[in-house]
């Protein structure tokens, strides 16, 4: 039987825009004591994301900015308006254009946290109730206790069980609603520094993989290389990697970065690490069930059948540092 006060209060797995952070997802589900939610749990990156971090750093913060955020973070619980059905359901000509025209927050097909977690609308108003209180200084919890009170009325008790949060926290999010734009974020130092007991993974992967999928979804619902060049995609990633590295080098011990494709090239030597990260005395009671390094490798060097070489060549160039050694 597994003792949880060997396990961390919780865990999150999350990663830049197409990083494959999903695979360490499945490999957790292959743990007996580990409740893993394959949902994406997206509420920090409504605003949160950059609120917590400048309420923990005891920047000025005003009530009428966390009123703001509330009704972001509140959308995600919130039943689809008829419209919005319409559109989900493709019942409009012009479904696809409008579908596209939805911020992130509002587009809730995937992410209806109310029908998965009863508790989401109560949880979400009290804690956003709580940092008013602590912004005029009348409230008698810290911000940490806010912030574990909210996820714990969420998740409620797991009995032995450890929740595994998909996509909780990342070192950016997307904005924008057309055309999407990355926001970098402190929100992982921050919970990091809040909650010591958390492990957060982070999932990184070969720049040139990351492309070659980006560019695989349909030009017109491509909202984040819509219209845009290999330089801006060179720009903007550099840009990631290179925040996602300071984030990484700057939290506590309780933060870890993995490699994608150490996953499939170094099976057994990540997946020991991740054990070792996460205190998992046990090992996994279905190994290979849901992660197959053997299936996910197709994953992997898909730039060496990209066409346009160029655009390759250009990513080695200026992201070299970034680069998986597959050699």
């Amino acid at each position: 039987m597994c003792n949880k006060e060997n396990y961390p209060y919780l865990i999150s797995v999350g990663g830049i825009a197409y990083s494959a952070s999903g695979a360490v997802i499945d490999l957790l589900r292959e743990y007996e004591y580990l409740q893993v939610e394959t949902t994406e749990f997206r509420p920090f990156i409504a605003g949160l994301d950059t609120l917590l971090p400048k309420i923990h750093k005891g920047m000025d913060v005003t009530n009428k900015e966390i009123s703001h955020v509330y009704k972001k973070t509140r959308m995600l619980g919130c039943k689809r308006s008829f419209v919005e059905d319409l559109i989900h359901k493709g019942t409009m000509a012009v479904a696809n254009n409008l579908t596209s025209l939805i911020p992130c927050y509002l587009n809730r097909k995937k992410f209806d946290y109310n029908s998965l977690y009863p508790e989401y609308s109560n949880a979400t108003l009290e804690l956003f109730e709580n940092l008013k209180l602590l912004n005029e200084n009348n409230c008698e919890d810290g911000l940490s206790k806010i912030i574990k009170n909210y996820l714990e009325k969420i998740f409620g008790d797991k009995g032995e069980k450890t929740v595994v949060l998909n996509q909780f926290l990342r070192p950016c999010s997307f904005t924008g609603s057309f055309v999407m734009k990355i926001k970098n974020t402190d929100i992982i130092k921050t919970i990091a520094e809040l909650i010591p007991s958390i492990r957060i993974i982070v999932v990184i992967r070969d720049p040139r993989d990351l492309y070659c999928d980006i560019m695989q979804i349909p030009y017109r619902k491509n909202k984040l290389l819509y219209g845009k060049s290999i330089d801006y995609f060179v720009e903007t990633y550099r840009e990631i990697f290179s925040h996602t590295d300071s984030i990484i080098r700057e939290s506590p011990e309780n933060v870890i970065k993995i490699q994608f494709e150490d996953l499939i090239f170094n099976y057994a030597k990540s997946t020991e690490t991740i054990e070792n990260f996460l205190g998992l005395q046990e090992k996994a009671k279905s190994p290979l069930k849901y992660f197959d390094p053997k299936e996910s490798i197709s994953n992997t060097q898909m730039y060496t059948e990209y066409p346009n070489k160029h655009e390759i060549e250009k990513i080695e160039d200026e992201l070299s540092k970034w680069l998986y050694d597959f050699y």
